[in-house]
Order: C-alpha cells, then sequence, then structure tokens
C-alpha cells in the first residue's frame, strides 16, 4: 500500500500555483503556503515532506538554511530561474532537484514521483533503524479514562435534539464526546451520502490541515479502515508490518493530529470515522480507554446513520413536494380512509378551494363528481378514464384522470390528475372557426374562379344571340357551348355535394381489384389516357377487405387522374397501379394499393397542404380529389401516405383485411394492362 501523493508548495504566485497544479493534475495533490510562517506551521504538523520552493520568494535564502538545518529529512525541489543566484546556492546545499520555473510536462511528472519514493524510501528506512533500536517495553499501568457512564447517555440525548440537522447532530456529538473522553481535540469525519468524499463533519480544536482534508473512497487509508475494522493508535503502529501500510497510516495520523482513529462502521461499510488527540492528562491511552471508544463508536455510528437516512428522506420528500407542487395540472390523493392526503398548488387553482379546507377532510369536500370518482375508485369498480365536465361554481372545464394506489392487492387510496382544458378548449375553438373561415373563403375564391368562366362564355354568346338568331351555325355553336358549360356547373355541384356530403358508406368484404377496375375506367372518361401507359398488376393471391366498392373507385379515380395530369404532355407516361399483401406499422395484415408514376413530381411549395381541400396547381378545377380520397381511406380505416420527388410520385394505401370470406387474385403475379 502506498501513501497518497501530498506535497508542499511555497510560493507567492498564484500563476505558477495554477500551472504546476495543471502539471500534476491526478497525480499529487498540492498543499499552498504563501508565506513562511504557513510553511513552517504545515511542516510541524506533518513532518517529513515533499517541498517545491520556488527560488523568488522572499526570505527564500534564510528559510532554505533552516528547513535543511532543522530537518535534513524533507525532500526538496527548488523552481528558479536558470542560473540565478538562489538556484545555484540550492544546488550547493544538495537539495533533491532544481527545476525551471517552465517545466516540461512529462519530465516534472516523472521528477516529482521520484521525490515522492526517495521521501517513502527514507520514511521506511527511518522505521526500520527505529525497530531495529527499539527494546520490549516493561508492562506498565496506565490509568484509564474513567469516563461516566451516564455522560454518553447525556450528549447522545442532548444530540438526538438535532437529528433533523446533521451539521448540528455532528457539532453534538463531538462536543459530548470531548467532554464525555476529557480530550484534548476531537474531530468526526463522515460523507453527506454514498459515493461523496469523506470530509471533516464537525470538530473540537482541529488543525487547519484536518480542515481542508477530503478523502475519497479510493483513499488508501479508507480502504484500510473498511478492511481491517478496528481503530487505530500511533502506538499501535509499531505492529504492522507492512512499512507502506504503516506510512499511510502514520501520515492521516500527523494531517489530523490525532492520536487513536476509530471507524464508524454501520450495515457492513464505512460511514466515517472519528479521531481524538491527547488525553487532557497527558497520560497515553490505556485498553480500557480504547474499549469505551469502541463503544462510544457504536452508539454514534447508530445515530449518525439514522440522521443521514433522516436526511436523504427528507431531501426526496422536499423534491417530490417541489416536483408536485410546480406542476401545471392539479393532483389530488386521498387515503383508504376517504380522506384527502395531498392537495398540490395547481389543484388549488383550478378548483378554488383551499388547501386548508380540504386536506385532512372527506373527498366529500371536492364536488360530488370528483368525489363519486374517488369512492369507485378505491372501492375498485371501473371507472371511465379520462373524464370531462364543467365545474359549477367557476364555470372551468376540466379534464380529470383518477388511478388507484395499490399495494398488492391492497387498496391504499386514490390520485387524481386534474387538467384545466379551458384555454384548450377556448384555443380549439378559436382554430376551428379560423379554420371554417378559411375553408369558406377558399371555397368562394374557388368557386368564384370555376363559375364566372362558364358564365362568362354563356353571357358573350347571349348577347350576340339577338344578332345572329338567324345564322344557324352560330345556333348550333351556342346550342352547344350552353349546354357544355351548364354540364361543368352541374359536375361542379356535384363535387362539391359529394364532398360536403358524401353517399354512406356500404361495406362488405369485396375484392380490392373491383373498385380498382371501377377507378381505371373513370379515371379514363375524365383524362384522356392516349400516350400514357396504365397498368394494373396484380402481386399474388390477396384477401378480401371490408370496404365500399363505389367509394373506393370513386377515391381511387381521383389518385389516377391527378398522375394522369402530373403525365399531360411527358414522352413515355407510365402508372403502375398496383395491389400487394403487406402489414401495418403495428403489425397487423392489410392489402396495399399503389399508385406510381415517373411525372414530374409535386411541387415543394404545396407537399404539406396536398390533402388540404381547394389545393391544386390547375388552371382548372376545385382541388377536392386528393381530400376525398383521402377521407375514403380514413373512412375504411385506412392509411394513405405519399412520396414524392423529381423522379416521380408513389401514393400508398394500406386497407384491413377481412377474414370472413377467402382469397382474390391470380394464383401467379401477373399484369393486367387496362
Amino acid at each position: 500500500m502506498n501513501p497518497p501523493l501530498n506535497g508542499l508548495l511555497y510560493t507567492q504566485d498564484a500563476a505558477l500555483l495554477q500551472r504546476l497544479g495543471g502539471l500534476l493534475n491526478e497525480r499529487a495533490a498540492l498543499y499552498h503556503a504563501a508565506t513562511p510562517a504557513q510553511l513552517e506551521k504545515r511542516l510541524a504538523q506533518v513532518g517529513p515532506s515533499l517541498v517545491l520552493m520556488d527560488a523568488r520568494t522572499e526570505a527564500f535564502h534564510d528559510l532554505l538554511a533552516h528547513l535543511c538545518r532543522a530537518d535534513p529529512g524533507h525532500v526538496m525541489i527548488v523552481l528558479g530561474e536558470p542560473r540565478s543566484d538562489p538556484v545555484l546556492e540550492a544546488a550547493m546545499r544538495n537539495v533533491f532537484a532544481v527545476e525551471l520555473l517552465d517545466p516540461e510536462r512529462m519530465h516534472f511528472q516523472a521528477l516529482v514521483v521520484r521525490g515522492f519514493r526517495y521521501l517513502e524510501l527514507q520514511q521506511e528506512n527511518a522505521l526500520l533503524r527505529a525497530d531495529a533500536r527499539r527494546a520490549p517495553p516493561p508492562p506498565a499501568e496506565t490509568p484509564a479514562m474513567g469516563i461516566d457512564t451516564a455522560m454518553p447517555v447525556q450528549f447522545f440525548a442532548r444530540a438526538l435534539r438535532n437529528f433533523d440537522n446533521v451539521p448540528a447532530l455532528a457539532e453534538s456529538i463531538v462536543e459530548g464526546l470531548a467532554a464525555a473522553a476529557r480530550v484534548t481535540r476531537v474531530g468526526l469525519f463522515a460523507t453527506a451520502r454514498a459515493g461523496d468524499r469523506f470530509k471533516l463533519r464537525a470538530g473540537v480544536r482541529c488543525l487547519e490541515t484536518a480542515q481542508a482534508l477530503q478523502y475519497e473512497e479510493s483513499h488508501p487509508f479508507v480502504i484500510w479502515l473498511d478492511r481491517n475494522a478496528h481503530l487505530l493508535t500511533r502506538d499501535g503502529l509499531e505492529a504492522i508490518r507492512d512499512t507502506g501500510e504503516r506510512l499511510v497510516l502514520k501520515q492521516a495520523l500527523d494531517e489530523m493530529g490525532a492520536e487513536v482513529v476509530v471507524p464508524l462502521l454501520a450495515r457492513g461499510c464505512i460511514l466515517g470515522w472519528f479521531f481524538v488527540g491527547h488525553r487532557a492528562t497527558g497520560w497515553p491511552y490505556n485498553y480500557a480507554d480504547l474499549e469505551n471508544f469502541t463503544v462510544l463508536a457504536e452508539h454514534i455510528a447508530t445515530t449518525l446513520e439514522n440522521a443521514l437516512l433522516y436526511e436523504a428522506i427528507a431531501l426526496q420528500k422536499t423534491l417530490a413536494e417541489t416536483l408536485l407542487h410546480t406542476m401545471e395540472d392539479g393532483i389530488v390523493a386521498a387515503g383508504e380512509d376517504g380522506l384527502v392526503r395531498w392537495f398540490n398548488r395547481a389543484a388549488e387553482a383550478i378548483l378554488d378551494l383551499p388547501a386548508a379546507e380540504v386536506l385532512g377532510h372527506a373527498v366529500e369536500g371536492l364536488g360530488s363528481r370528483l368525489s363519486d370518482l374517488f369512492r369507485r375508485t378505491m372501492a375498485r369498480e371501473e371507472v371511465e378514464s379520462p373524464q370531462q365536465w364543467r365545474l359549477t361554481w367557476n364555470k372551468k372545464l376540466v379534464n380529470v384522470e383518477i388511478r388507484p394506489l395499490l399495494e398488492g392487492r391492497a387498496c391504499l387510496g386514490a390520485v387524481a390528475l386534474i387538467r384545466d382544458a379551458s384555454a384548450e378548449q377556448h384555443m380549439t375553438e378559436r382554430e376551428e372557426q379560423l379554420r371554417r373561415g378559411a375553408f369558406w373563403n377558399d371555397l368562394a375564391a374557388s368557386m368564384s374562379h370555376e363559375i364566372r368562366n362558364p358564365l362568362t362564355a354563356i353571357k358573350t354568346f347571349a348577347q350576340l344571340l339577338p344578332e345572329r338568331y338567324n345564322d344557324p351555325e352560330f345556333r348550333d355553336e351556342f346550342s352547344g357551348l350552353v349546354n357544355h358549360e351548364v354540364g361543368r356547373l352541374t359536375a361542379l355541384i356535384d363535387q362539391i355535394n359529394s364532398f360536403a356530403h358524401p353517399s354512406p358508406l356500404k361495406q362488405a368484404p369485396l375484392d380490392i381489384f373491383a373498385p380498382m377496375k371501377a377507378a381505371i375506367a373513370l379515371a379514363s372518361a375524365r383524362h384522356p389516357v392516349a400516350n400514357i401507359k396504365l397498368e394494373l398488376l396484380a402481386e399474388g393471391v390477396l384477401p378480401p377487405v371490408i370496404g365500399d366498392e363505389q367509394a373506393l373507385a370513386e377515391g381511387f379515380s381521383h389518385l389516377l387522374v391527378n398522375a394522369l395530369e402530373a403525365l399531360q404532355g411527358r414522352k413515355n407516361g407510365e402508372i403502375a397501379f398496383t395491389a400487394q399483401r403487406g402489414f401495418d406499422n403495428d403489425g397487423q395484415e392489410v392489402v396495399r394499393v399503389i399508385i406510381r408514376d415517373n411525372g414530374p413530381g409535386i411541387p415543394p411549395d404545396i407537399r404539406a397542404n396536398v390533402f388540404s381541400p381547394f389545393c391544386t396547381t390547375k388552371a382548372r378545377g376545385m382541388g377536392l380529389g386528393l381530400s376525398i380520397a383521402q377521407r375514403t381511406v380514413f373512412d375504411h380505416n385506412g392509411q394513405i401516405d405519399i412520396d414524392t420527388s423529381e423522379r416521380g410520385t408513389r401514393i400508398s394505401i394500406d386497407l384491413p383485411v377481412s377474414h370472413r370470406a377467402g382469397t382474390f387474385g391470380d394464383e401467379d403475379p401477373g399484369k393486367k394492362p387496362a
């Protein structure tokens, strides 16, 4: 076991302290001394150390001479300007090393590690020489501390008054321990929670070095205490054979200014430790004293463990309460006795009920509907959730979701989540109004355009009719134009009526190819198919779907007409009209109808709105085709998706299959030209 690498840097240059600390990083920890007094005090407390000295500091000459003369056990590395007088003097005094103020990282790290190893070797040799010279001491009787048995009980009773305040509890423990044990110095090291560092939580007349100490769980001293699980005394260091362990423990005792360290153990792990200095009488500790410390440690460990657990639970409770109170939704919880146990601020605001008038009272104080939900839920009845209603006293619209609180099969109560839906409903109504307004604006604009054109043509011919009535050719042309334009107006009205008032669906199991063939006939009648290759492709045997043949044919036809119009005037235009087996996102079997063309694709500026009514790029037409197709698919519990690019458009329609009939289609995949 190697002792931790803790060195001491003497400098007044903050930049040098930061630079050297960065160079050593996690390899070693540097304690800083800015004055000769701080340096000497630190060295007096911890003994022989690795000392880094800035040669530019005040009184460097005298301080170096004093350290070399007073304690040659220090390992000193002097940092200064090359060939400066202080550096040359340091070299003449035979210090461990002389280094530049801005050393190279790898070289400096290796130098410091060698210095620590040299210091460790010196200390091990000193221990071995001391062991060789030491003769077995004669047995001597040391008076016991004589701790009053009532004293620990009294100071633990006082400490427990601060059970909810761990720092105050720790102060009470060390003060009581100092009084009971009659010692000059007491300190308590502990963690705040698992994984934290061990720090001095409270102390009486502790050294400055002890107040700055922090121990990780991986520190050799902590590992030794955890592994051995017994107290450590300075006199007992002689019994430790491993010189590395002895150095680690001696360094810890020196840094804390301790004579005895007693671990605090609970549930198989170390919570911390307390240490004591010399007895107030100056006598060494005997066996009875150490036994008393062990007994006190058990009481302290139990008290501290419970206090830390209480603190952790209190922290979790505070966090939970803060979280619940900051939520925008109201939370109301009731126990199995039907009394309200939790009522957050949002619930107060939504229900307009002060928490003071609700907490601890029966749920009936929340109103008849909410209390009925609580009672039925706690009675394990099936309750529809969420529910929505309007409160009678403040007219707020609330959404309420309620769940039982279960522990195994036992019901401990119920909790309700209450959301104020008034603003959301107002926003929805506002959006619906805007949507309706936009719909009627688009409808008026589209109808105005579509109706004006045929009316203009009819009006023009009607104005010429008196002058050219006797012209048979004009009368024939007039008659044909009027019939054609009136037909356009009739078709327009029929399309709007079909969109606004769709015929009721008559769904039944059907062969998907029936509406597909009908759709091709309808599309061919509405748009010329010349120079465009339109094929109906069947991929294997297909199951039936549940649908309305006429509605599906109408919806498919609108999609085909769009594809035909996209290919108008293009060479080698092709449309593949395919039906195949597939699976939707939920893994359910579907019949997938695909319409693929090699046209220019849908313009990017309208791709997001292709299913919106009146969205069209054509000079003529209402733009209702895709909207009608989408609604038809949704009415059949299906899904429609569009994938478009400059290379063409692919429309995919998934329709649920029916398991009440057989299958349709070709036994062998093939093509059916239109």
